[in-house]
């Protein structure tokens, strides 16, 4: 009786740490016509816990056993958003298809005069760094700045941001536009994606974003997202330019759908061009 009793107990201590162990799931996300989707935003909500979707649609995600009666939201510009039960990803290589959504075009007030133009947020690089660390399982996290705007209406023109380090021969960011709401990043405005590839060591990137027709209402807040990058250093660390000036303005996330978190140590140095 007794070694039947040990074995018992031996057998428990396997089974609790099978269940301690992440649990994984992968598959591809397609549109309606069966095309790959790049880049989707993939993750439990404000967990913490996400990816992104690599060019070719395909996605990998270790997700701790806690989570495992929980659900992944799916999410890109120009796509209804889905919510998919992580049970129902287990034991395969599902296709998720996501449906093409249509923006209302808000109606803008032009007025017959040169509109005017003016550069707000940090406009010198300063000597301080803040660093994106980047691992394969937090694709998608972001860094970004809330620029005050005292303008009602106005037009987007162009973003600028300096790198002081990048040891990647390429990295690709998607720049996300939000609005703000209770002093924090909320809904996404922009109606199509914005890509930026950078290769070089330092220096300011500049992305012209005119033609995307953004028109943000007051206060806003740009992001970069880390979405791709070319090669695997073992220094996997990109430093973006910061001021101790303003840091109340600099937020974070982790990774895709996680939670934003407020820098409390140093302001990124990002400005935008504004028309209006």
């Amino acid at each position: 009786m007794r070694v039947v009793f040990i074995g018992l107990l031996g057998l428990l201590h396997c089974f609790s740490i099978v269940r301690a162990q992440d649990i994984h799931v992968n598959g591809q996300v397609r549109g309606q016509d069966e095309m790959p989707l790049a880049y989707v935003n993939i993750g439990i909500e404000l967990q913490n816990i996400g990816t992104v979707s690599q060019p070719d649609g395909r996605f990998e995600l270790s997700i701790p056993d806690e989570y495992r009666t929980d659900s992944l939201l799916f999410s890109v510009i120009g796509y209804h958003p889905r919510k998919v039960a992580i049970q129902s990803l287990l034991g395969g290589n599902p296709n998720i298809i996501l449906s093409p959504r249509s923006y209302e075009m808000e109606h803008i007030n032009v007025k017959a005069k040169r509109a005017k133009t003016k550069k707000i947020g940090r406009k010198r690089k300063g000597l301080l760094k803040i660093v994106m660390y980047m691992e394969d399982d937090n694709l998608g996290s972001e860094f970004g700045r809330f620029f005050e705007s005292d303008k009602e209406h106005s037009k987007l023109e162009n973003l600028s941001f300096y790198i002081h380090h990048n040891p990647f021969d390429s990295i690709k960011f998607r720049v996300n536009v939000y609005e703000e709401e209770n002093g924090e990043p909320s809904k996404n405005i922009l109606r199509e994606n914005i890509f930026v590839t950078y290769g070089e060591e330092s220096g300011w990137v500049n992305v012209d974003v005119s033609k995307y027709e953004i028109y943000p209402k007051g206060n806003f807040f740009v992001s970069m997202e880390w979405i791709e990058d070319k090669n695997h250093p073992e220094d996997r660390k990109l430093f973006f330019a910061s001021r101790l000036i303003g840091a109340k303005d600099t937020w974070s996330r982790k990774v895709s759908q996680g939670t934003w978190k407020r820098s409390n140590s140093a302001d990124m140095v990002m400005n935008a061009t504004i028309s209006y």
